[in-house]
């Protein structure tokens, strides 16, 4: 039998997630007065529509944005959030460095899919 389960994240920028989860081609809906998901109990503040399912994103006191979802549905979708945690690190690094005054100059994508940047001060 399954369950709703919160997986604790420490994705904390709401456009920058919801981009990714696009980015993965997922539709998703948005609502700070949450949004609420079936068996979850507590709303969620974005609520994503993969191609296995519905997975819910709870934002915590704290600013994080926690993963909410029925335990069969998420098991063996770690693919699913590693590419997900990678084009979050991708964006974030590159969005900070573009408010710190910085451009991204090289960009690398390896072949075990790693990706390296190159950001110059001008």
């Amino acid at each position: 039998m399954s369950r709703i389960v919160s997986i604790r994240t420490e994705l904390r920028d709401k456009d920058i997630l919801i981009a990714c989860l696009e980015h993965l081609d997922c539709q998703v809906l948005s609502q700070e007065s949450g949004i609420t998901m079936r068996g979850a109990g507590d709303p969620v503040q974005i609520l994503a529509h993969a191609a296995f399912g519905p997975i819910g994103f709870r934002q915590t006191q704290d600013g994080r944005y926690d993963v909410v979802g029925d335990d069969m549905l998420l098991e063996g979708r770690k693919d699913f959030f590693n590419r997900l945690t990678q084009q979050y690190a991708y964006r974030k690094i590159v969005n900070d460095a573009k408010n710190a005054g910085y451009r991204l100059v090289r960009e690398e994508v390896g072949e075990d899919k790693t990706i390296k940047l190159v950001v110059r001060k001008w």
